[in-house]
């Protein structure tokens, strides 16, 4: 059936176009060059020794990409997927990944990183580009990259005055808007730039419970804004200051009963409802700012990036996932963070040696706060009604580093990099824990203070050889680790503490670029090692609480292509495609010896792909709107987006079968004006967010998004 809809899609395009439409622009239509920062210095993307999806500005707005997940689904080996609230993300690289404290993904926005994966799931808006770096980024990026690395960057204040309105509309009460507002202040000096977004729909999970018959689970309700001034002293000096904040109101953990618990005598419930007896919800606050300076010096480029960051989360579920009136559970976190880097760099002089040096600093104050509360049937399974217990954990974690990057030419087309990043970081936990009975204390709180200090060496290797004109195969090897800490809920005081996990990634890859730059394709092979890795594990009293764990290592291999083509003005094709097997090399589970040696990682998709087929040509007389003539274009855009099988657990039991995703946009574009109408999951594929059990549980899931659909109107001035 896909198959048969991407046939239709690309005839449709082609026979759209006039029939010289190749011989006439044939030399005369080219790929746009696109220059990343991926290495903390201004570079032609496909001059960069290592594996790099980069999507522009159109391309976003063209495959409306307007969050982490649905730009997971425009690149090979990156899967992304939040379920619960906004504190549940499962971000991974090739296969690697985490699903609970420090992420294996780093994750920046103009050059600042978000310490929790919490942090993540948060809509984007007003963007230049996205960059994702695949495969570990330690030397340049430090802590927590050893699967990869998102790098987001905001557009930019300049001297052009314009305004951008953009409001949409969709089914299950999908209500959204945004605006974009580019001002100097000072001609050439001083700029300007302010943008914000609101959105609000239903859920799209119906609470089958009684008493809550008709209430959706996964509602939401966000808004967020974002400042930008830039000031230009001189013509070496430019300072730019950046505020930004979000905030989010949603329902939340709308996981449905997948198989029946037979001990409850509930059936599974349907696909997109579930029956909770208690209404969950989420509240979401982010914030942050930063001070970026860029000075040309005669010998080098100096840049000062300062940042703080600030995120506040509340969570209220159901956690026993049932109509029973059994147990909630209550989550608080407070996390604050700060961060100072400083780096020189050689200037582009064309000079056949490149080097770059800096100095990083971090601190995070982060509390977690946990409660779980034993409702009026908890004694139906063994626990005491009105019974509360809290656990409360204070985290203090601080980092810094030294780091460096040279390469050095030869023969004008042999580059050899080497970089080492030393990094040195300290965790201390305070943790308390206490009882009570109907608000009333019942015990002395416990009180404890952990405390670990480590260092951390990031070495990284390459050789690219530009044998003829864009074509540059490479060779790579990394080094990679994941920040140690400390579970503040745990089933025993041995296993409070968990080490840094490492790793290795060695890659083989050639960029190239064909037809007279009509055609891209980059292929990259790899091979990745873990050790000390760390997985996580539910409490073995089966409450819903998780914990981490250091537990063997395992393999990574697999290959990876991207692909684009320009075949005539006005069609354009991109495509990408991963094969990954991830699997344990040695595990023994913790909680009764099983070994799991061979089995493939949780979270590891076998396959996944994407493929973008878009058309854009003159259709019809400008019309006058506003007082102005508007020239407009037909546009049409089809996505196919596969996932292949994984677990999601170590086991192997929880399966998540392969699926298929379609997505549409069609309408009319100008300079001023876009009109869309877009669909989403096309053909209402049903598969799982999360799945997970607990013991003498029934399988639990959160399912992915159903069909969606709405129309979207932008305005330019």
């Amino acid at each position: 059936m896909l198959r048969w809809t991407f046939s239709v899609v690309l005839a449709a395009c082609v026979l759209g176009a006039s029939p010289g439409a190749w011989a006439e622009d044939k030399g005369e239509v080219a790929l746009d060059t696109i220059v990343v920062t991926a290495e903390k210095r201004e570079e032609n993307v496909q001059e960069v020794p290592a594996s790099i999806s980069v999507l522009s500005e159109f391309a976003i707005e063209n495959a409306g990409v307007n969050s982490v997940e649905s730009l997971s689904h425009q690149i090979p080996n990156f899967t992304f997927s939040g379920w619960g609230a906004n504190s549940h993300n499962f971000a991974f690289m090739r296969g690697i990944g985490a699903v609970k404290h420090e992420p294996a993904v780093g994750f920046q926005v103009d050059g600042v990183g978000y310490s929790d994966l919490g942090m993540f799931n948060y809509p984007l808006f007003d963007l230049e580009r996205i960059e994702v770096l695949r495969g570990p980024q330690g030397t340049l990026y430090g802590r927590n990259t050893l699967a990869g690395v998102v790098n987001i960057i905001t557009k930019k204040p300049d001297n052009e005055l314009s305004a951008t309105l953009n409001a949409g509309a969709g089914n299950h009460g999908l209500l959204e808007s945004s605006a974009q507002v580019n001002a100097p202040i000072v001609r050439d000096k001083l700029f300007l730039r302010v943008s914000g977004f609101a959105k609000g729909r239903d859920g799209y999970q119906e609470n089958t419970a009684f008493g809550f018959l008709g209430k959706e689970g996964d509602h939401f309700n966000g808004r967020g804004a974002r400042m930008r001034m830039a000031f230009l002293p001189t013509e070496d000096l430019e300072v730019s200051l950046n505020l930004d904040g979000q905030t989010q109101r949603t329902g939340a953990y709308p996981l449905r009963r997948m198989t029946p618990w037979a001990a409850a005598g509930l059936p599974a419930d349907e696909p997109w409802t579930y029956s909770h007896n208690f209404e969950s919800k989420a509240e979401s606050d982010l914030w942050g700012t930063s001070l970026n300076i860029d000075w040309d010096l005669p010998f080098a480029r100096l840049t000062s990036i300062s940042a703080y960051r600030s995120w506040d989360n509340l969570e209220i579920n159901d956690q026993d996932f049932s109509p029973l009136d059994i147990t909630h559970f209550r989550k608080d976190i407070d996390s604050r963070q700060y961060s100072q880097e400083l780096r020189l760099a050689s200037p582009d002089d064309g000079s056949p040696f490149k080097w770059l040096g800096g100095l990083y600093l971090f601190k995070r104050d982060k509390t977690v706060d946990d409660t779980q509360f034993f409702d009026s049937q908890a004694a139906l399974f063994g626990m005491t009604p009105g019974l509360s217990a809290n656990t409360r954990g204070k985290f203090k974690d601080t980092s810094h580093a030294l780091f460096g990057q040279v390469t050095r030419t030869f023969f004008d087309s042999l580059d050899f990099t080497a970089g080492l990043r030393y990094e040195h970081e300290k965790n201390i936990l305070e943790l308390s824990r206490g009882t009570s009975m109907s608000g009333a204390d019942i015990r002395q709180a416990f009180t404890s203070r952990h405390e670990s200090s480590g260092d951390a060496l990031s070495p990284k290797f390459s050789v690219a050889w530009r044998t003829w004109e864009g074509v540059m195969p490479y060779v790579s090897a990394a080094r990679g680790y994941r920040s140690g800490g400390f579970n503040h809920i745990a089933p025993s005081a041995d296993k409070v503490r968990f080490n840094p996990e490492y790793s290795w990634n060695y890659e083989l890859g050639v960029k190239s670029r064909w037809l007279e730059d009509r055609l891209l394709v980059n292929l990259a092979g790899y091979y990745i090692t873990l050790d000390d890795q760390q997985l996580t594990f539910v409490m073995p009293e089966g409450s819903a609480s998780t914990y981490v764990e250091n537990a063997g290592s395992s393999t990574s291999r697999g290959v990876e292509v991207e692909t684009m083509f320009k075949a005539f003005t006005g069609l354009d094709l991109n495509a990408g495609f991963a094969l990954n097997k991830a699997t344990f090399k040695t595990y023994a589970d913790p909680t009764d010896g099983t070994d799991y040696k061979g089995k493939d990682l949780p979270l590891a998709p076998t396959y996944n792909y994407n493929l973008g087929v878009q058309y854009r040509a003159p259709s019809f007389r400008p019309i006058s709107l506003m007082g102005r003539e508007h020239k407009l274009n037909f546009f049409a855009r089809a996505d196919l987006v596969g996932m292949g099988r994984f677990y999601w657990d170590a086991a192997n039991e929880l399966r998540q079968s392969p699926y298929e995703l379609v997505n549409f946009r069609v309408g009319l574009q100008s300079e001023h004006l876009d009109l869309y109408f877009w669909m989403k999951n096309a053909f209402d594929a049903e598969y799982q967010v999360v799945s997970l059990q607990r013991p003498n549980l029934p399988v639990f899931g959160q399912d992915g998004d159903p069909r969606t659909f709405g129309v979207a109107l932008t305005l330019r001035f």
